[in-house]
């Protein structure tokens, strides 16, 4: 894959944001617990990408003054404090409501509220939440890459922005599940059970049928063992 981008000049200063950890909500990185979405998906208007976000919260940093927020040293610094708007966030809801469903407590609107503030994105607690992709998109479609993404990567398409990522940024992740050997990795949306599976897998993984089971409610999970069995890899409906 390394030849496909010889002959495109990714922007320098993107190649070294892609490979930090934006797009990551914080958290533990110790925790038993990772959860991961495909992407922010908190971009504006399909014809207006969001690429100016501002940040308030300790731990960003910004690219070329641009505001696009990247967060480091999550390791020292801990998770960031979160706004109260936080929860009203469906993703961060789903999360809340699954682990608190899988450590057998309460999961009614108060306890999931208390969760996201105080324990979804902080040192202390047993969760770390991040996305694969870093730029904040309205939707997933393909058609959402415009004149400004090009500027800002120097890629030309979508698709190589993906395949990008999976070139330099799939593997740090997989390096924390291995550094870090946290119980369980849940990922949310099937329809990237391919790229969660070599993020966190290896190459593996990227291709063929994956393994399903049939959850409650009979909807379809995938379920695979990574990290020399130490880590389980669950893909979940969005």
């Amino acid at each position: 894959m390394k030849k496909l981008f010889e002959n495109i000049h990714v922007d320098h200063e993107f190649a070294d944001w892609v490979k930090s950890l934006t797009g990551c909500d914080g958290g533990n990185l110790q925790g038993e617990y990772y959860f991961c979405g495909i992407e922010p998906g908190t971009g504006g208007q399909e014809s207006e990408p969001m690429l100016y976000i501002t940040p308030t919260i300790p731990g960003y940093m910004t690219k070329s003054g641009l505001g696009i927020p990247s967060w480091t040293n999550i390791a020292d610094t801990g998770g960031f404090r979160i706004d109260e708007n936080r929860t009203k966030v469906r993703f961060d809801q789903k999360v809340a409501k699954l682990y608190l469903t899988i450590k057998k407590r309460e999961h009614d609107l108060k306890s999931v509220g208390d969760f996201i503030l105080n324990e979804l994105s902080t040192r202390e607690g047993d969760t770390f939440k991040f996305n694969l992709y870093p730029l904040s998109f309205k939707s997933h479609h393909d058609i959402l890459w415009h004149e400004a993404h090009f500027k800002l990567t120097g890629l030309p398409t979508k698709a190589l922005y993906r395949a990008y990522c999976q070139l330099v940024r799939f593997p740090i992740f997989r390096s924390l599940v291995e550094e870090y050997s946290p119980k369980a990795v849940i990922c949310f949306g099937r329809q990237y059970a391919r790229d969660f599976g070599m993020a966190f897998g290896g190459q593996i993984h990227g291709y063929g049928q994956l393994p399903e089971k049939i959850a409650s409610g009979s909807k379809k999970i995938i379920h695979l063992q990574i990290n020399n069995k130490k880590t389980q890899l669950f893909i979940l409906p969005f």
